[in-house]
């Protein structure tokens, strides 16, 4: 809008101007991350950038003045034109739909003007100065999280999409990115025109990006520099139509006010150093590592506890799955103890056999789900091999379990030494060149203890 006193009269060569950006509003929506497609935190850390320069008369120097693509907000330490974004604000607690805690704080300080078009870029970041130790930390959860979580499930779903947006939410987010041009008020004075002349400018960011702005029915308040807007009017019947309701300020979308003043003859132009954002962003990642270092330490203790978790989920797994061969084992013992009454009656010989399938099913499914175990190796950041996730301790819990059925050795005949440990477990009834038979010294185990006198003979 233009200023009150001066109306669009353009800024003219000599003419001392400044830029300043009076005040703004967050808005609704701080990206600090979704789950599941719900938005979570209520605070941010917002940063404002801008760019202002005057456009060149001299294609010479052109190259320092022009406007940043994304790519280009962090700046390089080897550009030569040293254009950067510059550090107009930063808030580290900034809540949904709270007016910034500025006010005048200048994009350009008091200058004198030499003629050219004026380019205007503001940037709102949602920044994220994600420590090292805790990007490790986060890393290091992501990377066994879905081991841990066995199958696949809703629980798991949200673990790991509540996973992916804190690591995906380490990264700084542009909220908002408007750049225009002012024009030198040497053009045509009929034409339509964003000339460079005193007065404020509002830019907003609606989140309804198919209609056009209702700038209709939008005021500023020149005292406050704030927003408002007509709504509707629902008192009365059928009062609907916006421009029946009272005004509302706008807190549900970003906007900044711009305001581009003019001082009286003879104001001397002034300097303000703002931080280049580059300089500020990497130092703000420093402090952030600092402050988190101790986490380093959390990190390597939550990685021994997952590493030791997930071992105790085969180990778990494993004694389930023996749990189920052993109770058929328990089964074909009951048969056998039937059939010694009757060695050759077709039911119980039925039966017997039928227990005995059961028992070599069973056994084969622990068997299997072991190599799955002894396969699965643990690995690093780097994806090289650092170990098995079945550690030797849970291994050897595991075996010490399996061989209390076949104790006493005297009772059963079982061949103790394939118990020894769990590299002779394995080797006699694991591994695919395994020459022993788990199932089958079972059976035997399960037929001696039903029977011991073992009258129709024990099983081949």
């Amino acid at each position: 809008m233009p200023d009150p006193k001066t109306g669009w009269d353009p800024i003219k060569i000599g003419d001392v101007y400044s830029i300043e950006i009076e005040q703004g509003m967050i808005g609704k929506n701080i990206l600090e991350g979704k789950v599941l497609g719900t938005q979570f935190g209520n605070t941010a850390e917002i940063a404002i950038l801008a760019n202002v320069f005057e456009f060149a008369s001299q294609s010479s120097d052109a190259a320092s003045r022009r406007f940043l693509e994304a790519g280009e907000y962090p700046g390089k330490a080897d550009d030569q034109s040293d254009v950067e974004l510059k550090l107009v604000y930063f808030g580290d607690d900034v809540r949904r739909h709270q007016a910034f805690n500025f006010s005048n704080i200048p994009l350009r300080a008091r200058n004198a003007y030499a003629g050219g078009s004026i380019g205007i870029q503001i940037v709102v970041m949602e920044v994220d100065a994600q420590a090292g130790p805790v990007a490790s930390l986060l890393t290091t959860l992501a990377r066994f999280g879905q081991q841990i979580i066995p199958g696949p499930g809703e629980a798991k779903d949200i673990l790991l999409d509540l996973g992916e947006s804190l690591l995906a939410g380490s990264k700084d987010d542009k909220l908002f990115e408007y750049r225009f041009v002012l024009s030198a008020g040497a053009a045509d004075a009929h034409a339509v025109q964003a000339t460079f002349a005193p007065g404020r400018y509002v830019l907003r960011r609606s989140q309804v990006r198919d209609g056009d702005m209702d700038w209709a029915n939008l005021r500023l308040d020149n005292n406050t520099s704030r927003l408002f807007q007509k709504t509707a009017n629902r008192t009365g019947a059928g009062a609907t139509a916006p421009e029946d309701g009272a005004y509302k300020e706008v807190r549900d979308d970003l906007y900044v006010v711009l305001n581009v003043r003019r001082y009286p003859m003879g104001t001397t132009p002034e300097f303000y150093l703002q931080k280049d954002w580059s300089d500020y962003r990497g130092a703000l990642q420093t402090a952030a590592d600092a402050k988190a270092a101790p986490i380093d330490k959390v990190t390597a203790s939550v990685g021994r506890m997952l590493v030791d978790s997930r071992s105790r989920n085969w180990g778990n797994g494993l004694a389930l799955k023996w749990a189920v061969a052993r109770s058929r084992m328990d089964a074909y013992g009951l048969s056998y103890k039937a059939l010694s009454s009757s060695c050759t009656d077709p039911l119980l010989l039925r039966d017997a056999d039928a227990a005995e399938r059961e028992v070599a099913d069973a056994v084969r499914d622990f068997r299997g789900e072991y190599q799955r175990a002894d396969a699965a190796q643990r690995r690093d950041a780097a994806g090289a091999v650092i170990g098995s996730e079945f550690q030797a301790t849970d291994r050897e819990r595991l075996v010490s379990l399996i061989a209390g059925y076949f104790m006493p050795w005297t009772t059963t005949s079982a061949d103790k030494s394939s118990f020894t440990d769990a590299a002779a477990f394995q080797k006699s009834f694991v591994d695919a060149a395994a020459a022993g038979d788990l199932a089958g010294s079972g059976l035997k185990a399960a037929a001696q203890r039903a029977d011991p006198q073992t009258v129709c003979g024990l099983p081949s």
